[in-house]
């Protein structure tokens, strides 16, 4: 046992105290940052004459449906207690965000009047209905600007695919795209060329 007239040596830490240095955001980090505490769009729902609407975060399914654990809960009598989920996912490929729903119904999801089917997956675009029957109506909207969608392709071409902002290839007169198939996800290319270089 130590007496009072022991001494005690105090040394200084053998190991040199770093200081803390602040880590810098990328701007795509940043942008990732900023999807966690806004939102990247929006599930605006109509039963009705009722309307209201449900934010959508990065990597935060929002799950519909009958069981009162749901994030949006509904009464459908066709309805599964787990019907469908909403999912906003950052994807490294095209540098924007994706938006998954996937059907876990067995009565069927419908996305824009077309059945997704059991454990299968569509990209939701802005302006895309996804119904569950019995007069349940859910629109996505996108609500940043991350992720630039390209309408000047056609109706049939923005209704079944996904214009990305990344680019594959560039010529004189065209670009070359990345696309997601919407029904599928699967990843292709597209050509774009400008109609006036041709007039």
């Amino acid at each position: 046992m130590a007496s009072p007239e022991d001494h005690f040596d105090f040394t200084q830490p053998t190991q040199p105290f770093e200081e803390a240095t602040q880590a810098t955001a990328t701007p795509d980090e940043s942008l990732l940052i900023l999807a966690r505490e806004r939102p990247v769009g929006k599930l605006v729902w109509k039963r009705s004459n009722q309307t209201s609407d449900h934010e959508l975060f990065l990597n935060l399914p929002v799950v519909v449906g009958r069981h009162r654990s749901c994030d949006i809960q509904i009464t459908s009598s066709v309805s599964s207690n787990k019907h469908c989920t909403i999912t906003a996912s950052f994807d490294q490929e095209s540098m924007g965000y994706l938006i998954v729903c996937e059907d876990l119904s067995s009565n069927g999801t419908f996305w824009n009047g077309k059945k997704i089917g059991k454990n299968r997956s569509v990209i939701l675009s802005h302006g895309d209905v996804v119904e569950i029957k019995r007069g349940y109506f859910f629109t996505y909207l996108q609500l940043t600007k991350r992720h630039k969608e390209q309408g000047d392709g056609g109706d049939m071409l923005g209704g079944k695919y996904q214009i990305t902002e990344t680019v594959l290839g560039k010529g004189t007169f065209a670009e070359i795209k990345l696309v997601y198939k919407k029904d599928s996800q699967k990843q292709m290319a597209v050509k774009i060329m400008e109609k006036r270089n041709f007039s």
